[in-house]
């Protein structure tokens, strides 16, 4: 069983983020830190989960000419950034409504195709 632990240790050690803060981040929880860091939201934006993503690509990834899908998730996530900052400026820290946040990253999503 030790040797398993061992295992998951190391495997968890190598997953590996960097911020923009400068802070290097580690395992699984780095998502956490990604939106709430607002330098990080500032700069790259909000991280889209992996269903999200998923979505996405299913919609946007057989595109051969510009914007690709991997420019169009960019763009979302810093759109989504954007709202989340602003938010937080008016001292609402809580996530948007499911329905709202899919809303939205489909409204952005199409504005970045076209």
């Amino acid at each position: 069983m030790s040797g398993m632990a061992g295992a998951r240790r190391v495997a968890y050690q190598k997953i590996r983020h960097d911020c923009a803060c400068g802070r290097v981040l580690r395992g699984n929880l780095a998502t956490s830190h990604l939106r709430t860091c607002e330098t990080n939201l500032r700069e790259s934006g909000w991280p889209l989960d992996a269903g999200m993503k998923d979505a996405l690509l299913n919609e946007y990834g057989s595109r051969r000419q510009a914007p690709t899908y991997a420019q169009i998730v960019r763009t979302v996530e810093r759109g989504l950034g954007q709202i989340y900052l602003e938010r937080r400026q008016r001292g609402d820290k809580t996530p948007l409504p499911w329905i709202e946040y899919r809303d939205t990253v489909w409204r952005l999503a199409e504005e970045a195709a076209q």
